[in-house]
């Protein structure tokens, strides 16, 4: 059996393999998803219509800023810093100050660029672009999803990120502590362990009765 899991971007990545094992007739004893969410689905549409909305938005934004002011100064500086750029841009593209794209690739939206080498700059723009788009497909098996309490600043806030739509066999949510950037430093990183063990554990067991 294949037992499957990925972060971020890399969950999805690990949905498709999977999906494809599947659908070749291969056994996936396990597709752990780690703070990732889907493409293209309803997840990404604000359900501003709805009577939780309100309250839904209200406690993720309390989540944001207990997360921001978990940061260290110059990583609060610095964050405020690249989501005012973004701001600015996509103010620019809406009233037509910017350059002429329906729907131009901002990699500041996803990552603090200053961070990475112009070479890795490009890896990040291939992967970003291949992400964008990807449609998935119905998973006919269970997905197993590590999350943390904050969701993405607007979205649908489905506890599920979106995977119910997709997994046939369900949605298993495990949470773990701390934001989405800091699930693998300590002493976030030892529970996350912990949690993630025992899950690949109890998979074991499954397959061999």
């Amino acid at each position: 059996p294949y037992y499957l899991g990925g972060y971020c971007f890399g969950g999805n990545v690990a949905y498709e393999i999977g999906r494809q094992l599947q659908e070749q007739g291969e056994l996936i004893a396990l597709l752990a998803l780690l703070e990732s969410t889907p493409v293209n689905t309803s997840y990404e549409r604000i359900p501003w219509w709805r009577p939780r909305f309100v309250f839904d938005f209200t406690i993720n934004a309390v989540h944001w800023l207990n997360n921001f002011f978990g940061l260290e100064t110059a990583e609060r500086r610095s964050f405020v810093r690249r989501k005012f750029r973004v701001l600015l841009k996509k103010l620019r593209r809406r009233f037509g100050q910017g350059q002429v794209c329906s729907s131009p690739l901002d990699l500041e939206e996803v990552i603090e660029v200053s961070q990475f080498p112009e070479i890795e700059l490009k890896l990040w723009e291939v992967h970003v672009r291949a992400i964008r788009d990807y449609l998935p497909k119905p998973y006919p098996g269970r997905i197993t999803l590590f999350r943390t309490r904050g969701q993405p600043f607007l979205c649908s806030f489905d506890p599920q990120y979106g995977w119910g739509e997709l997994a046939a066999g369900g949605v298993e949510v495990i949470p773990i502590p701390g934001s989405h950037e800091k699930i693998f430093v300590e002493p976030h990183a030892r529970t996350l362990a912990a949690k993630l063990s025992a899950c690949l554990d109890g998979a074991q067991s499954r397959t061999k009765t």
